[in-house]
């Protein structure tokens, strides 16, 4: 299991963060040219993590930070001083590997110093998601720096991922099952089960591609009618370059 793997490493994760928002100098001034359409994925990792466990993924269409993370990129990783910081929700958002939060596409910056209070790294997000998401409600790991662009996230999607409070068993699987189906006929799509998947959440195809606005106005719907479901996002895939 990831977690029984990453537990070791929480006594040496943590690190230390300056306090104050003091934003990055010139950050207006970033050359954002030849910047791919869409939202950007960029790939982060932590200082104090070499082998890659703790490494998580952020997407952003916001041109100046794209540009921004570009000029990191172009340095040493030794060099690469800056980190992020930013609003987090529940769910992997179809990018950010096999972690269940992600940051919010396009809502974060790249920045050299943050608040305490969101300070951490992945796997103690990852132990108490609720709190970080509606309590914290930012997370910004001051040991993290961005490592490579990885693709763009594709805009379209015929997928639904759906977590539920609690494991459901068969009977419970079918209730749900019924009761996000007639959500999806209110709205004028046909939803079906197609599997389970990670960390315990489950996936759903509609009957053809829609756009990522009307798949995530069916998951506040779900979540909404149903009370047993803990988060529903579009099964949004990234396109690699």
């Amino acid at each position: 299991m990831r977690k029984k793997v990453l537990a070791p490493l929480l006594l040496v994760v943590l690190a230390a963060c300056d306090s104050g928002s003091e934003s990055v100098p010139g950050f207006a001034d970033v050359d954002a040219q030849n910047v791919a359409p869409g939202h950007v994925v960029l790939h982060f990792r932590m200082i104090v993590d070499p082998f890659g466990l703790l490494d998580f993924r952020a997407a952003t269409n916001d041109l100046e930070v794209i540009g921004l993370a570009r000029r990191q990129m172009d340095l040493p990783e030794h060099e690469r001083t800056l980190h992020i910081d930013g609003p987090i929700a529940r769910g992997g958002g179809g990018h950010n590997l096999e972690w269940s939060w992600h940051f919010v596409p396009g809502q974060w910056n790249l920045t050299d110093a943050s608040s305490e209070l969101c300070n951490g790294n992945p796997f103690i997000v990852e132990q108490a998601v609720q709190y970080w998401v509606d309590e914290v409600g930012r997370f910004c790991p001051s040991g993290a720096y961005v490592v490579e662009q990885i693709g763009t996230l594709s805009e379209s999607t015929d997928g639904l991922i759906v977590k539920y409070v609690t494991s459901l068993s068969s009977g419970e699987l079918e209730a749900a099952i019924e009761r996000a189906q007639g959500v999806a006929g209110e709205l004028g799509m046909t939803l079906t089960y197609f599997r389970s998947a990670a960390l315990d959440s489950h996936v759903f195809r509609l009957e053809r591609q829609y756009s990522i606005e009307e798949v995530a106005e069916l998951a506040v719907a779900l979540a909404a009618a149903d009370s047993t479901v803990e988060y529903a996002e579009p099964d949004r895939m990234v396109k690699a370059y």
